[in-house]
C-alpha cells in the first residue's frame, strides 16, 4: 500500500521440511502476495536461499532448465516457480542472522504449538 513496507504474517505447519526448503517456502509464499512490481526485500538467515540471489545461482538454474551439472537442483519444482514470481520485481536481499524478527517467530511457533 503505497510506500510503507509490508509484513506478512502466516503461520503454516510442515513435517519433514528441512531449513531451507522452509525458508524457500517462505519466499515463495511472500512472492505469491504481490500483486504489481514492486521493491522486495528479502531478510534470509539461510545461506543457501542468501547465495542463490545473491551469486545468480537462480538465473543460472533457470537457464539451464533448474539443473547444476547436469542434475536437477534441490527443490527445483519451487525454484522454478519463485524464479517466474521474481520477474517484474526489484529484489533485495539481506542476510539477517538470528534477527529480533526471527526470534519473535520462533516465540510465536511455540505458542502455536502448545496451543495444538
Amino acid at each position: 500500500k503505497g510506500q510503507e513496507p509490508a509484513t506478512l504474517k502466516k503461520i503454516k505447519v510442515f513435517e519433514d521440511v528441512t531449513k531451507n526448503k522452509l525458508a524457500l517456502l517462505a519466499v515463495e509464499e511472500g512472492f505469491s502476495h504481490l500483486k504489481k512490481p514492486c521493491h522486495v526485500c528479502i531478510y534470509i538467515d539461510s545461506d543457501y536461499i542468501f547465495a542463490a540471489f545473491m551469486q545468480n545461482w537462480l538465473i543460472k538454474w533457470a537457464d539451464n532448465g533448474f539443473r547444476s551439472n547436469g542434475k536437477l537442483v534441490k527443490y527445483a519444482d519451487t525454484w522454478s516457480h519463485v524464479s517466474f514470481m521474481t520477474v517484474p520485481h526489484e529484489i533485495e536481499v539481506i542476510k539477517a542472522d538470528s534477527t529480533s524478527y526471527s526470534k519473535a517467530q520462533a516465540v510465536e511457533l511455540k505458542i502455536y504449538k502448545e496451543s495444538h
